[in-house]
């Protein structure tokens, strides 16, 4: 069978630049050194590097299979080259009188250097394998319970009670008894590997899933959730249970002494908390550690629900647990991987109605984006118009919001001529549902902007700050989009400057 080659360009522009930097240290290492022969150590070393681009392409380095090269197949070769370079390059000094140390050290930095882009070339080929296909769940009929529920006899209820509070505790036993009917055939109590016990059951056959294994402890959490909403009927109940980071926090602040607790919960953070969700080191961290032990917000663990297809009817602290109820509303999200870097995309609704996606700073905890309505319902809108005891903002997120470091990126937007300096701001489709269907057509008239109206009037609840945006969108109907730009913009650095206004 004919081998499928492809000749690697990336490969060649990498040795040239390795190259060329080290030929620059060479000529200000002799400028330093020794200025006589400066020129004959460039020649020299221009053709050591002419030989080992040679070398390479008879060795087929810059040739790739398109199906698979290893790691250890390309670093092989690197060294193979780096070891023959030197010792024609220590070879050629000692002929020509010239410091042999010279050549062959160069050739160990090219070698080195070539190997460093090798190695962060399959890291990050080895980090994207980890993401997962996009999966589309098709909407469904509605659907109900298979057979009708029967209750268990007293000695299997009794059975279950007893296995279900030597793991969860008398505390969390109570708060299921009122929200989940255990002692019945409706009811699924999962006390291990819960993803091959669901995918080993036949769907539609128990409305309630109670999932006793530590969401901390299971890899892919989402996977997990929607396998359940796919085998719940029309709202069946899922309650699962996980340690929130608030309280891993906690418990290792008391455990360890003071000064000593802090060092210890930075480097648990890292390596439980950041690392899984960094692009390069996710999939080496959950190869490694098959995911247990993880770090979980609640507002992650609440997302997620969401974002599978559920909505959250209860949650309840038991000791160091968290325990979630929640009921299955609607087919999971399109589900694909997702990445939590430092900056963040998010869709918001433009001039003409068109989505665009905003830059800014990451200043919420994973898959809070999901919460809004939840948030909404709960805690309602706090002065300002923002959601009161938004749990969504992770503590540097509070930080970057009050200084506006958050939205740095928006320049972004506004280089690209969907956003102008000032105007109101973008809205989400859950947030610009809450307008008043007037403001909402006014609003899609003009470009956003990244200095709202809002630093003017310093509204106080949504009415008010409607009125605010209508009243500037107004003004730019009348007498112009540049002219009313001006007369906000002075004013709200006024208000900033002097009065002393910061986001929330």
């Amino acid at each position: 069978m004919k081998k499928d080659w492809k000749f690697n360009y990336k490969l060649l522009i990498c040795d040239t630049i390795v190259w060329a930097i080290v030929i620059l240290l060479v000529w200000w290492w002799r400028i330093l050194a020794d200025k006589s022969a400066v020129e004959e150590y460039i020649y020299i070393m221009m053709g050591m590097w002419v030989m080992w681009t040679g070398m390479s392409f008879l060795s087929k380095r810059y040739l790739v299979l398109l199906k698979h090269v290893s790691y250890k197949s390309s670093i092989t070769r690197v060294l193979t080259l780096a070891l023959i370079t030197a010792l024609i390059g220590y070879g050629v000094g000692e002929y020509m009188h010239y410091s042999r140390q010279v050549f062959a050290f160069s050739a160990a930095l090219v070698g080195l250097g070539i190997w460093i882009y090798i190695s962060v070339y399959y890291a990050y080929r080895y980090a994207s394998n980890a993401e997962e296909e996009t999966t589309v769940y098709d909407s469904r009929e509605p659907v109900q319970l298979k057979q009708p529920p029967q209750q268990l006899d007293t000695q299997k209820g009794e059975v279950l009670e007893k296995a279900v509070t030597a793991v969860v505790g008398q505390n969390a036993m109570e708060w299921l008894k009122q929200h989940v009917a255990l002692p019945w055939t409706s009811t699924k109590c999962i006390f291990k590997e819960p993803q091959s016990t669901i995918d080993q059951m036949e769907p539609f056959t128990v409305d309630c899933f109670v999932n006793l294994c530590k969401l901390n402890d299971l890899r892919g959490i989402n996977h997990f959730f929607c396998t359940v909403n796919e085998h719940l009927p029309d709202n069946g109940k899922l309650v699962c249970r996980f340690t929130s980071r608030s309280q891993q926090k906690r418990d290792i602040l008391k455990r360890f002494p003071k000064g000593i607790n802090w060092c210890v919960y930075v480097v648990f953070f890292v390596v439980r908390r950041v690392l899984p969700k960094l692009f390069l080191t996710h999939r080496l961290y959950f190869d490694i550690t098959n995911g247990k032990k993880r770090v979980l917000t609640l507002t992650e663990v609440l997302g997620r629900l969401y974002f599978c297809g559920f909505a959250v009817d209860d949650v309840q602290l038991c000791g160091h647990e968290t325990f979630v109820l929640a009921h299955r509303v609607k087919q999971p999200e399109p589900q694909h991987s997702r990445r939590y870097g430092p900056f963040i995309k998010l869709p918001r609704i433009g001039k003409d109605g068109k989505i665009i996606n905003v830059y800014k700073m990451r200043t919420m905890h994973p898959y809070a984006e999901f919460l809004q309505g939840y948030i909404y319902e709960k805690n309602h809108l706090q002065e300002g118009g923002k959601f009161a005891n938004d749990m969504r903002i992770s503590t540097l997120g509070a930080f970057m919001r009050k200084y506006w470091i958050d939205e740095l990126p928006m320049i972004i937007n506004l280089m690209k001529g969907e956003m102008k300096l000032v105007g109101v701001r973008p809205l989400s489709k859950q947030y610009f549902g809450l307008y008043a269907k007037e403001l909402q057509e006014l609003r899609t008239q003009f470009l956003p902007g990244l200095l709202p109206p809002f630093y003017v009037d310093m509204p106080k609840t949504l009415e008010e700050v409607q009125a605010s945006e209508m009243k500037y969108l107004r003004a730019c109907q009348k007498d112009g989009v540049w002219k009313t730009d001006m007369s906000y913009l002075w004013r709200i650095v006024y208000t900033i400057l002097f009065k002393k206004a910061r986001s929330h």
